[in-house]
């Protein structure tokens, strides 16, 4: 701040500054990255009218941010969430970012499982507010917004790109991919979840290497004795790794013959799919870094 600049500013009477919270509402459906978008309206007073926008509103004078968030996640997007599934994304302060007037917003990133949230997310959809997240940053033919070159309402395009490095970063350094899948799952659905996030991917056998070797982020459980709502709806896909298993007799000595003596001819089975869930642990140590990213690369050796 310049010298004029500090001597101008009343402490007494100081410049009218609003305060509001958005939020990215992020969910993972048939392998892709989605966003809940709203369109604004076409009123005269209405600043970018029409374009689409992140849900969002003004802070209350007796509210908290976060509870300004779960207002505008109950109210214009129709979800109950817990403060602590809300993840603070980053500040947004440009002066002229809002038309009306100086506006700081703070984003906040929610991440909803499908399993857990699948009306919502068919409605969303059929309503025309689900969005692929990377048409909306990286553009495609393909893309749902009908005018590709359409930007969104203030620097929501913006806030949408960093809540996708952000929520990215998560996944490498805490268990915030579970928050994307039923309470049971497989490797399979795990890394599938890994792929649409970062936009990658994975060789499954490295992936369920690294993954079970991470001390306190996932346990095997056996479907025995778990209810059956702990359970994605979908069917359960073995996980890739264990498709085939030939090496064990007691997994290859199963013939149509031995059970329905149709002189069929012998066919191996593939081990069963195995099912995993939560340890326990918020953090992951050691972090799951991006393939590309710069603390996965190798220390170069002179």
């Amino acid at each position: 701040m310049s010298e004029m600049q500090s001597a101008a500013f009343d402490p007494l009477d100081p410049p009218k500054r609003a305060i509001t919270a958005d939020v990215v509402v992020l969910t993972v459906v048939d392998g892709n990255l989605w966003v809940v978008l709203q369109r604004r309206g076409d009123g005269a007073d209405e600043p970018f009218p029409g374009r689409l926008s992140l849900p969002g509103t003004f802070v209350g004078d007796e509210e908290e941010l976060l509870e300004t968030a779960q207002r505008v996640l109950r109210d214009k997007v129709g979800l109950t969430v817990d403060a602590r599934q809300l993840s603070r994304s980053g500040v947004y302060d440009l002066p002229d970012r809002d038309p009306r007037m100086r506006t700081i917003s703070v984003a906040f990133v929610v991440l909803i499982a499908e399993h857990d949230h699948r009306t919502f997310i068919d409605t969303a959809r059929d309503h025309g507010q689900l969005y692929q997240v990377s048409k909306l940053i990286d553009g495609g033919e393909d893309s749902q917004i009908i005018d590709q070159r359409e930007p969104m309402a203030f620097d929501h395009v913006d806030i949408l790109t960093e809540a996708r490095e952000h929520v990215r970063v998560l996944l490498e350094e805490t268990d915030a991919a579970l928050d994307l899948l039923p309470p049971v799952f497989t490797l399979t659905q795990l890394r599938e979840i890994y792929d649409a996030v970062w936009d990658a991917s994975l060789n499954p056998g490295n992936f369920i290497k690294r993954v079970t070797r991470i001390d306190g982020f996932i346990e095997q459980v056996s479907p025995d004795g778990i209810s059956e709502a702990e359970f994605p709806s979908s069917p359960i896909e073995s996980d890739a790794a264990w498709m085939v298993y030939e090496s064990v007799p007691s997994f290859n000595s199963v013939s149509t013959s031995d059970h329905a003596g149709s002189g069929a001819p012998s066919r191996r089975l593939g081990r069963p799919p195995r099912h995993f869930r939560s340890a326990g642990s918020a953090k992951l140590h050691p972090p799951l870094r991006r393939p590309g990213s710069y603390f996965s690369r190798p220390t170069s050796q002179e």
